[in-house]
């Protein structure tokens, strides 16, 4: 079941460099965070042109049904990654993991029975190299890794907390709704109930090891968020609210901070700098909703010259997502559905929201799970 359509993407010359890093108000002052000047161009929009396609499930169908296309189903496609060493994508689906590959083929790698029924996956992702293991986080506070040469599922750590040590200590995490790779064979996860960003040791004198990594971690769970700070380490803040995080090649970490409607930049050395998605923006009711709604997926192609991510735009907080793209040294594109779908009822949301999101290492084809609608589709730059 595929079905295309034009994309409009109109192009914001709005930075000179997508790395291009937003001022943050001092930490005590508990202000709101202030974006960098920038100029906008008297020109306004340039527009390129890129294809939509929907390349397996069935619009808003939930079930777990593997086959071809639009004859496979998925129960609550939230996350997704891209396996460039054989064209195949990884979807979390709900308790299950579920593999696309290039002629869109649905199989499931994670089944019924593996996972209790109600430990939904948060997050998913590839590990750099030849094995390419899988890493995966759940409701139930555990880190799991599929191993990529023998398929082994092992848990690594479980159990509430915020601890730091030895994998086998658990107590770990609360909430981590994001994972990701990171540099020098670490995995960074996202604690996210307490604001915190942390990391495993896989491999050297600290391996099977977890610390905290980025972000002033709150003095209590559900503790209330630290005032906005970029900075180095742990002199850093993040919001209670980041339920999506990626990496490039490079070994640097991109964060969807929804409360403080930023892309948050984690570099290998921990240093934490912002990406305004408002920056120069010429419709200052967007802007406006852009704030108010945050900031929810991100993903980055492999040279990080490429950094998706998603703000919702319509008056509620999941409603009417665009995606935009920072290219790096070329500004920032917005990419949004045109109005002429007929495939899609006029009430669902411009991408029935988009809950995950992976792109290929040459950041020209984008993968997206709509969650609502229950499919997963495809956007190709042109």
């Amino acid at each position: 079941m595929k079905y295309r359509l034009l994309l409009l993407v109109s192009l914001f010359v709005s930075c000179a460099s997508c790395q291009k890093q937003s001022q943050s108000p001092d930490a005590s002052s508990g202000g709101d965070p202030t974006p960098t000047p920038t100029p906008t161009p008297a020109s306004g929009r340039d527009s390129v042109k890129a294809t939509y396609t929907i390349i397996a499930g069935r619009m808003g169908q939930s079930a777990a049904v593997d086959g071809q296309g639009g004859n496979a189903a998925f129960i609550n496609p939230y996350k997704l990654c891209f396996d460039s060493r054989n064209n195949k994508l990884y979807v979390a689906d709900n308790n299950l993991i579920r593999v696309i590959d290039q002629q869109n083929n649905v199989s499931t790698l994670l089944g019924n029975g593996v996972l209790n029924n109600f430990e939904e996956i948060y997050d998913i992702d590839l590990a750099p190299g030849a094995a390419g293991s899988l890493y995966f986080t759940t409701k139930y506070y555990a880190l799991y890794k599929i191993d990529g040469a023998t398929n082994q599922l092992t848990i690594l750590t479980k159990g509430e907390g915020n601890d730091d040590g030895p994998l086998a200590a658990n107590n770990h995490l609360d909430g981590a709704y994001g994972v990701a790779p990171g540099s020098n064979d670490d995995i960074a996860v996202y604690n996210t109930y307490w604001n915190s960003l942390k990391r495993v040791r896989t491999s050297g004198a600290n391996a099977g090891t977890m610390e905290a990594w980025a972000g002033k971690p709150t003095e209590k769970i559900f503790g209330g968020a630290w005032p906005f700070a970029d900075g180095q380490g742990l002199d850093a803040t993040f919001s209670s609210h980041i339920y999506d995080i990626s990496s490039d090649g490079l070994g640097n970490i991109y964060m969807a901070d929804k409360d403080n409607a930023r892309v948050r930049k984690v570099s290998p050395a921990g240093a934490v700098s912002s990406i305004d998605p408002t920056a120069s923006w010429d419709n200052n009711v967007l802007a406006a909703r852009i704030k108010a709604n945050g900031v929810e997926c991100t993903t980055a192609n492999q040279d990080g010259s490429y950094l998706y991510f998603t703000a919702p735009v319509g008056p509620y907080g999941n409603s009417g997502p665009l995606i935009r793209l920072c290219k790096q040294g070329k500004g920032i594109v917005w990419l949004s559905l045109s109005d002429n779908n007929p495939n899609r009822n006029p009430a669902d949301d411009m991408f029935g929201h988009v809950s995950g999101m992976a792109v290929t290492p040459d950041g020209k084809t984008l993968y997206i799970a709509e969650e609502f609608n229950k499919v997963i589709s495809k956007i190709t730059l042109q």
